[in-house]
């Protein structure tokens, strides 16, 4: 019987543990707001000689750790016409990112 008790208590604890590391996924890869995104991202996209993103910045690595759909979803749609399509390439190479939001 005392096996069983320790081998459930092992067995409990692993469970916790994934539990967690879900939770804890989750919330990493949770969307981040209009407002997150621009003032992480805005500097390299917004206006003309932008700078190249540094690869471990802010701002890819909120991109790296964020589902594509996600940034997506966040972008309004009026921001085409404020973005500089060279930024963008700039981000997607720095960054190493391959997505493509749509009307970008």
């Amino acid at each position: 019987m005392e096996g069983r008790k320790r081998w459930s208590l092992a067995a409990m604890a692993a469970l916790m543990t994934m539990v967690m590391v879900i939770v804890m996924a989750g919330v990493e890869g949770a969307c981040p707001t209009q407002g997150q995104l621009a003032n992480s991202c805005g500097q390299y996209v917004l206006g003309n000689n932008l700078p190249l993103p540094p690869p471990n910045g802010v701002c890819c690595k909120l991109l790296r750790a964020t589902n594509p759909s996600c940034i997506c979803s966040v972008i309004p749609p009026q921001a085409r016409y404020l973005v500089n399509p060279q930024g963008l390439k700039n981000i997607r190479s720095s960054c190493g990112i391959k997505f493509n939001c749509a009307g970008f």
